[in-house]
């Protein structure tokens, strides 16, 4: 999972540096697909073998034997393919695989709510129209005021790469 995983971000980071010719590319601002198609083809394979191993993982484990690492390629694999759900079913599949395995994980691990909510967010800012098997997955986290509220802190804190209290 997590060679994957290294794909996926070696591979955005190829595509922002072709893209900028910069000597300090950003992977955030990885080209759309129409500018470098090889680059989401291979982020989205890679997404999509995650997706499988978190399948394999979430049926052989309870959320209680989860370890906290997967969210990381978890998260990752679902931004790569909720950019990449209008391209067929198999990436709808994994997408759905991928939230409905970092929901599981979210009761154990708080940060996977986050990652969640961020899904969400990304999918509302995009005008992504999510599988409706991700309904129960996302029906929760609007509600959660507090979830919203700290989120917004880190990722104010991150924006400005300060994540220390002030004061």
């Amino acid at each position: 999972m997590l060679l994957n995983w290294a794909v996926v971000v070696i591979s955005k980071q190829a595509a922002a540096s072709d893209a900028t010719k910069s000597s300090r590319p950003s992977a955030a601002t990885t080209p759309d697909s129409s500018r470098r198609p090889q680059w989401t083809e291979i982020c989205t394979t890679a997404s999509i073998r995650i997706a499988s191993l978190l399948e394999q993982l979430r049926l052989e484990r309870d959320a209680d034997n989860f370890p906290v690492i997967i969210l990381q390629p978890a998260s990752v694999a679902g931004l790569v393919l909720l950019d990449s759900l209008h391209d067929g079913a198999d990436v709808r599949d994994a997408f759905v695989k991928t939230c409905d395995t970092i929901h599981l994980a979210s009761r154990r691990f708080r940060v996977g709510k986050g990652i969640l909510l961020i899904l969400k967010q990304v999918a509302d800012q995009k005008a992504v129209v999510l599988p409706p098997e991700c309904d129960p997955v996302f029906a929760q986290l609007d509600k959660d005021v507090e979830l919203q509220r700290h989120l917004d802190y880190l990722l104010e804190r991150w924006d400005t790469l300060d994540l220390e209290e002030e004061g």
